[in-house]
This record gives structure tokens, sequence and C-alpha cells, in this order.
């Protein structure tokens, strides 16, 4: 009982000074901890590279906590402007820089009484250069046809007003004989010929690659329409792609005007080429200019030495039809639908003609002449004395030697033996026969040559010599000399075709000559020779010197003939690759025509 006491009296004890202790130490209010500063941290970076031409700059930042303020930004530049501060995003407009040198600013944005900056680099202002156009317009003020180019094919030449610009538009099967029918053209539908169309501006002739037109043509129905205007825009591209466009709208000059209906025409000559027996084209001149051409068949007498007389008809055929050509200034040409002509002789060999002649477009001319036709021959054999103390040379074969305008040099052989006689007259016409007539050296139309007596060259020189020359109908050639060398007096009388000779007429027929390389060789003060050959070593040469040509020739076939110096076309260009580019055109002296164009290789020194 009393240990149970003991142990009471000590719980409540120690629950007292539990209370006690209790009141003693009383419980602290706890304070909440700080919170940390907020931090902005640009995430942009600091610094921007703006181009020269400006615009909006954002500049991004991230703040380290929440806060109720947004950060500051300024600028002190006065290119920089309209800065606005967002939550994330602070954005400015850069004006555009029109210095040639780079610039810079600092944007300065403030927060928490902290500032930090971002640096504005913009680019300098660089000039750029207009871009090189693609397209370049030219209008022409004038056209022509080019009338040495024959049907159905058209050349037409156009100029600038100032003359820099210059185009040769040839246009292939253009369906009309006078004129050029509007139409789409082209080189790649073979409608154009682009090897003959050549194009030249300010910077010199361009080199084409493709070529396309369109031809527009306004005409009355009438014949011949009196309004004529053309329209024509044709489009040129070079080796750079670049587009050439040239325009022109007006009329052409040279493409055939045409009478109205039957007129008189009065010929200044009539020439009669022979084509066979019996056949002959008559060719009706005027101005110098051949201006119309039948083909006569004659059925009465047939020969070679003129048409018998009568009357030819196109409806009895004894007018051809497919040969037959109306031509109308130089080459232009149209078929016949009737044609009549009547022939008279005297007999002094003066012939008239009369007759009419139409030709399918409408054309209509009557005509009557009297006179002597060029090319009939109505002579007898001539009776030529021989001295009978000469000796007679037994002449069996003569060449042409030298042949130049006014010089013809004929080498006569007879056996072993060889006799060179020198003709010197005004009508000496190269590759042409000598024409009929006695050459002498009293007369100063011959000079004396020699005699090869054998064959090791023994020679004497001639003292005088006479020779008489008629050429025949059948393209033979008969010679009577009389000569004096060594004190002994020969002769000779042969007929026959001098080897050289070009007897029929080769006026516009076209010589095979197409150079395939060219030699250049620069003679300084007198400009430059060209020496152009072909496969088969024909050569072409010439001088050219401040845009003229002197002293064309060409050696054809072993035969040297000469050219025409006020009748000729000739340009070339440098391409800068070993080759050069010629358009060439000439003309023999006996009419035939050389025509080339095109690169070439060219070597020069």
């Amino acid at each position: 009982m009393k240990t149970f006491v003991s142990r009471l009296t000590m719980l409540f004890g120690a629950l007292a000074l539990a209370f006690v202790a209790c009141e003693k130490a009383p419980v602290e209010e706890q304070k909440p901890d700080p919170q940390p500063e907020v931090e902005l941290t640009i995430t942009s970076g600091t610094q921007v590279v703006v181009a020269s031409e400006g615009g909006e700059v954002v500049i991004t930042y991230t703040l380290s906590g929440e806060s109720g303020t947004l950060p500051e930004a300024s600028c002190e530049a006065e290119w920089i402007s309209d800065i606005a501060v967002a939550e994330g995003t602070i954005t400015l407009n850069v004006a555009a820089n029109e210095y040639e040198e780079s610039r810079q600013a600092w944007v300065k944005i403030a927060f928490n009484s902290k500032e930090q900056g971002v640096e504005i680099l913009q680019e300098p202002y660089v000039k750029q250069e207009p871009p090189l156009p693609t397209e370049y317009e030219y209008t022409m003020a004038t056209a022509e046809r080019d009338a040495k180019v024959a049907d159905p094919e058209f050349s037409i030449v156009f100029a600038s007003e100032d003359g820099t610009t210059r185009l040769i538009a040839h246009f292939v099967e253009a369906a009309g004989n006078w004129l050029l029918e509007g139409s789409e053209y082209s080189s790649q539908s073979d409608t154009i010929d682009l090897a003959k169309t050549m194009f030249k501006n300010e910077s010199g002739v361009v080199k084409l690659t493709d070529a396309v037109a369109t031809v527009s043509y306004i005409g009355t129905d009438d014949f011949p329409p009196s309004t004529r205007i053309y329209t024509f825009s044709i489009t040129l591209t070079d080796t750079d792609g670049i587009k050439h466009i040239v325009t022109y709208t007006g009329e052409v000059t040279n493409i055939y005007q045409g009478p109205t209906g039957p007129e008189a025409f009065t010929p200044a000559k009539v020439v009669a080429v022979k084509s066979m027996i019996g056949n002959f084209f008559l060719q009706l001149y005027i101005d110098g200019a051949r201006y119309h051409e039948l083909d006569l068949l004659d059925e009465t007498a047939p020969n070679d030495k003129y048409l018998s007389e009568g009357v030819y008809k196109f409806s009895d055929n004894n007018i051809g039809h497919t040969n037959s050509t109306y031509n109308i200034e130089g080459d232009q040409t149209c078929a016949l639908e009737d044609a009549e002509i009547t022939l008279s002789h005297t007999e002094e060999g003066v012939t008239t003609i009369s007759g009419f002649i139409k030709s399918v477009a409408g054309h209509h001319i009557t005509f009557e002449w009297t006179g002597v036709v060029e090319g009939f021959d109505f002579s007898k054999e001539q009776e030529v004395p021989i001295d009978p103390n000469a000796t007679i040379v037994e002449v069996t074969a003569a060449e042409v030697n030298y042949d130049k305008a006014g010089e013809k040099q004929i080498l006569f052989t007879a056996g072993g033996l060889q006799h060179q006689f020198n003709f010197k007259h005004s009508d000496i016409a190269a590759v042409k026969p000598i024409p009929d007539g006695t050459y002498s050296s009293d007369e100063g139309t011959m000079s004396l040559s020699y005699c090869i007596h054998d064959l090791n060259g023994a020679y004497e020189k001639m003292s005088s010599a006479s020779v008489v020359i008629v050429n025949k109908s059948d393209n033979t050639t008969r010679f009577v000399a009389t000569w004096v060398c060594g004190g002994e007096t020969y002769a000779f009388d042969w007929t026959g075709a001098v080897k050289g000779y070009t007897y029929e007429d080769v006026s516009g027929q076209k010589l095979d000559f197409k150079p395939t390389y060219v030699e250049v060789s620069d003679a300084g003060v007198v400009g430059l020779y060209f020496y152009f050959y072909d496969a088969r070593e024909n050569e072409l040469v010439l001088n050219y010197d401040r845009n003229k040509v002197y002293m064309p020739y060409i050696n054809y076939d072993g035969t040297s003939i000469d050219i025409d110096t006020s009748d000729y076309t000739f340009e070339y260009a440098d391409n800068g690759d070993g080759t050069y580019t010629y358009n060439a055109r000439f003309v023999t002296l006996d009419g035939r025509i050389i025509e080339f164009t095109g690169a070439l290789p060219t070597t020069v020194s």
C-alpha cells in the first residue's frame, strides 16, 4: 500500500514539472523565406545582323520568375524606331541603309536596375547593276527586195534610219513570183534560210541560231494592187539566247508592181542565144538589161545560125511553155500565158520582130522592132587569101595560154612545134572568144611573140603577124594566120574549138566554187590579201582595202578569170576560234556568179 502511494506521488510530481517546463519555453512565430530576385536573359543573342534593306527586328528574352513589370528598351540611333516591348519580345524597325558603309547601334534593355545591350549591325548598301535585257527591239525604216535572188526565193534587205542596224532575211519557197505572200516563216521549217540570213547591229554581225517571221500583206484585189503595205515581225535568236525583234511596216522596194494592161514595149536590142539546132532563146533588152525572154522552136527550116521567117505562137508550141520566161526588173520571172511573134529578114541581115506577150500574172505587152539581132548569122563563109609563097603550117590544136580582159595569148600546136600569138584589144573579154576581125602587129592589136621550132626549146621571134578570126555558130573558131619569123613567111588556116574558150553564154550561171579554207595576208598600207581555196585547189584571190575590192580573179580549172570590181558583196567577221564568217558574191567578167557564205577555217599572217 505504501509502495503504491509513493509511485503515484512520483507520477503527479513528474506531471507538475512538465507543466511548469512548458510554461517557461513558449513557441516562437516563424517568418517566411525571402524570394530570389527575378533575372532577365536575352535569348536571341547580343548581336543582330540586318540586311541593308532594313526591316523589323525581334529580340527575344525570358524572365527567371514572375514579375509585375516589363523591361524597358531604348536606342539613340535615328535609324532605329518603333521600339515596342511585350512579354518575351522586343520589336523595333530598322530603316534602309543608303550608305555604302555598314553601321551599328545599341539597343539598351533595362530591368531591375540592371542594363543589358543588343548590338544592331546593318550591312552596307550595295549598288545593284540593272540586269542585262534578254530582248532588243529594232524598228526598220526601209525594206528592199534583192533583185538578184531568183524566184521563188525572196531576200529582203531591211535597214534602220541611221543605217546602224541591217537585216538580210532570206525567205524560201515564198509561194509568190512577184509578191511575197503573208504567212509564217521560220528557220526550223526551212522557209527561212539561216545561212543566207545576216543581221548586223551596232556591235557588228550577230551569229544567229534561229529565226521566226510573221509576214502580213495588205493589198487591193486589182492587179497590180494599188496598195502594197507589208508588216514584218521577225524574231532572231543569237548564240547567247538573246532575242532580237525586228519590225517593219511599209512598202518593199523592188517587189514587182506590174503594168495594168496592154502597153507598148520598145526593146533597146534583141539577142538570140542558140540552145540547139533550130532552137533559140530570143531575149529582148531594155536599158542594157534583159527584160523578156522567149524560147522559140524553128519548125520551118531548122538551122544553127538564125530563126526562119514566119509566125511563132504559144498556142502552136513553137514558143515554148515551160522554159519561156517573162522577166521583170532583173531576174524576177513569171510564166507565159500566151505569146505570138512574127519574124522577117532582109538580105542585109536586118530583122523585124512584131507581136505580143502575156504572162499568167496578167501582164500584157505589144512590141515591134527592126534591127540586127545579136547572135543571128546571115553571112557566108569568108574567103581569106593566103600568101602563095608562105610555108603552110598544119595546126592540130589551140589553147589559151594567158587570158585577161583586153589581152589574150593563144598557143597553136603543129606537130612538134608551137606558135604563140598575143592579141590586144579593148573588146577582148576574159574566157570568151576573141571577137571576129583582123588583128595585126602593124595596127597594134597584136604584140609579136615567138615560134618554138623544136622540143628542146629553140625559138625565134616573129617580125610581123596578121590573123583573121571568125567565130562560128558550132562553137568553133577559124584562124587564118600569116607571120614572118627568121626571114621566112608562115601561114595556117585552122578551124576548131579553142581550149580555154567559153563559147556558150554563161551569164548568170553559178561557178562551182565552194571554198574549204582561207589564207589572209596583211599587206600593211595596201590592206589585206585573201586567198580562198576549194577542195579541187581552185583559188580565188582578192585585195581588200578600206571596204573596197581590188584586182580580184579566180584560177578555175587551170584558167585565170578576172572578176568585176563594180558588182560584188564581200563581208567577213572574225569568230575568234580560228574561223571567219564570210558572206561573198562576185561576178566574173564573163558574167558567171561566185557565191559562198558561212564559217571557214582561216589562217592569218
